[in-house]
């Protein structure tokens, strides 16, 4: 939850407050930055948390059994925790990436585009 109140909230309102040379840089990065909090979210939700408790019972059911390398093995048990962990992101990250690429034409399109509106309306209304 912190990487996604992080990469969602507090990037993007730091880089409102950073001078940039173009108005549609600042609002393609603010879009990246949400982008990439919402799919951490998702994926985090929908496959690491529960792949970590399965990780977890079968490190514990290998630990357990006999005659195998990680039988009373803790060292070995870590090993594998790791091992699947890092095959898992690996797995699933060209995939995240893509989810993400695709995020930020839409939240360009809802968030940034209304903002344009409202600043023109502001504007409009000061003439």
């Amino acid at each position: 939850m912190t990487a996604f109140g992080l990469a969602s909230i507090v990037k993007p309102a730091i880089t409102e407050v950073l001078p940039f040379k173009n108005e549609k840089d600042k609002s393609c990065s603010q879009a990246t930055s949400i982008a990439s909090g919402l799919t951490e979210l998702a994926a985090t939700a929908a496959i690491f948390i529960p792949l970590n408790k399965r990780i977890d019972k079968a490190s514990k059911v290998l630990e357990k059994s006999s005659g195998t390398f990680f039988s009373n093995n803790i060292k070995g048990t870590e090993h594998f925790k790791s091992l699947t962990n890092r095959g898992t992101r690996l797995l699933v990250l060209i995939p995240l990436n893509i989810a993400r690429t695709k995020l930020i034409k839409p939240i360009l399109k809802k968030v940034f585009e209304k903002k344009e509106e409202s600043k023109k309306r502001k504007l409009d209304k000061w003439a």
